[in-house]
């Protein structure tokens, strides 16, 4: 089922004035009903653009921490965090075309920093500020990926998240403990 935003959004801007031509009464109720979807459609877009920013960060620091972490664990957790986000990043794209929302091409300047800052660190002050990032960003996932698995109206949006979430649980829960290993190892 291809659902066009756009169509669905006009629908809910002419429906109202179709159904005043009956009856007022009922005309009212609807439009309060459906001005209230208009924010539920939004968010699940919202939700797609979001998520879709948060993996391919997650993919670029990934990327880094393959090459510059001195731990196994950070290393492993960053295989992991690399092939499942993108995935699910795929997914993602593949959901926003269909849906016809504008996906991002790039990571937002916020997150192009990190990475940046992430870039020109080395040893224990790389360990250290990936393990921090990945333990925040996952759990800013996680939280997003529930919300989004509970509320979404759109059905493929939904399912995509229920989907996702148990492999994004994962990459928190592998989140703390390597925090912990690093901050054990560098004490």
């Amino acid at each position: 089922m291809r659902l066009n935003y756009q169509l669905v959004l006009l629908g809910l801007i002419i429906l109202p004035g179709i159904i005043s031509c009956n009856s007022n009464e009922k005309a009212e109720k609807n439009v309060t009903v459906n001005e209230m979807e208009i924010p539920h459609i939004k968010r699940d877009a919202d939700f797609v653009v979001k998520a879709l920013n948060m993996g391919m960060f997650e993919v670029q620091a990934a990327q880094l921490a393959e090459k510059k972490a001195s731990t196994k664990e950070l290393k492993v957790l960053a295989a992991k965090v690399e092939s499942e986000h993108s995935k699910v990043n795929e997914q993602l794209a593949i959901l926003a075309t269909e849906k016809n929302i504008t996906a991002p091409d790039s990571i937002t300047n916020d997150m192009q920093d990190k990475v940046m800052k992430l870039s020109q660190l080395k040893g224990e002050d790389f360990d250290k500020e990936y393990a921090t990032i990945m333990l925040n960003q996952h759990r800013e996932v996680v939280d997003e990926f529930e919300q989004i698995s509970i509320n979404a109206v759109d059905a493929d949006i939904k399912q995509l998240a229920m989907d996702a979430l148990p492999a994004m649980r994962t990459h928190y829960e592998e989140a703390v403990k390597v925090k912990d290993a690093v901050e054990k190892k560098y004490k």
